[in-house]
C-alpha cells in the first residue's frame, strides 16, 4: 500500500525525478504496498472527531483525510518511479477504494465516534477514492503536489458540500461548514508531513501523532 511528499513539493512538479536509490529498485508493487500501508497507519493515528460535525459529516471528512494522504503517497510513488513504472503505479492508483475498504473493516471499525451502519468501510473506500481520481489527471500535467491537495480537496468539498450540513437549518450550516473545513485543512497538513516522511523514508508512528505535525 503506497503515497508521499517532500520539503520543496509545493513547488517541484511531478516530472523532477529525483536520483535512484536502492529503496527505489524494490519491485514496484512492493514499494506501493508499503506506501499504501504507511499511508493507512497515518490515517488510523488521526482520526477526525470534530464533535460539532454530524456523523454524516464525520464520514466524508474521514474519506477524504484518507483520500488526500493516499494522494500524498501516490505523488510519493510516482515522482520516484521510471517512466515504464507510472503505468502500473496509475493502475494500481484506481484501487485505492478497495485497499480503505479492507483497512476500515479490519483495523477501524470499533474505534469510529459514531455508530457504523452495514456498508460503511464499502461507501468510506468508494469515497476515499475519488481525491485519488481526480489527482491522476492533475500529476499528468504536471501539477506541484500542494497544488494537487488543494484542488482535488475543493473538488471533493464542492461534490459533497449539501451533505456536510444534511439536517442542519439555514442559521447552523455556515458554521458546519466553517467546521469541515478545519478539519478539512487538518487532513491537508497530515497529507503534506506524511508526503515529507516518505521522501525522509519514516515509518508512520503513533508518537508523531500525539506530538503533532
Amino acid at each position: 500500500m503506497n503515497l508521499g511528499l517532500s520539503a520543496d513539493a509545493g513547488t517541484a512538479g511531478p516530472l523532477e525525478k529525483p536520483k535512484y536509490s536502492e529503496a527505489t529498485m524494490r519491485p514496484i508493487r512492493q514499494r506501493t504496498d508499503e506506501a499504501f500501508s504507511q499511508a493507512l497507519k497515518c490515517v488510523g493515528f488521526r482520526l477526525p472527531t470534530d464533535p460539532e460535525l454530524k456523523p454524516r459529516a464525520v464520514q466524508l471528512a474521514l474519506a477524504e483525510r484518507y483520500g488526500l494522504i493516499g494522494v500524498a503517497a501516490a505523488h510519493h510513488l510516482l515522482t520516484s518511479s521510471t517512466e515504464r513504472e507510472e503505468e502500473q503505479i496509475l493502475v494500481y492508483l484506481r484501487g485505492y477504494g478497495g485497499v480503505v475498504e479492507e483497512h476500515l473493516r479490519s483495523e477501524l471499525l470499533d474505534r469510529l465516534p459514531f455508530a457504523p451502519l452495514p456498508g460503511l468501510a464499502q461507501l468510506i473506500g468508494m469515497l476515499a477514492r475519488e481525491p485519488m481520481i481526480a489527482y491522476i489527471p492533475l500529476y499528468r500535467r504536471p501539477c506541484p503536489l500542494d497544488l494537487c491537495l488543494q484542488t482535488v480537496s475543493d473538488e471533493y468539498f464542492a461534490a459533497h458540500r449539501e451533505e456536510i450540513a444534511l439536517g442542519s437549518n439555514w442559521f447552523t450550516r455556515r458554521s458546519l461548514y466553517r467546521q469541515y473545513k478545519h478539519v478539512e485543512l487538518q487532513s491537508l497538513c497530515y497529507a503534506r508531513g506524511f508526503f515529507e516522511r516518505r521522501q525522509a523514508g519514516l515509518e508512520e508512528v503513533k508518537e508523531i501523532a500525539l506530538l503533532g505535525e
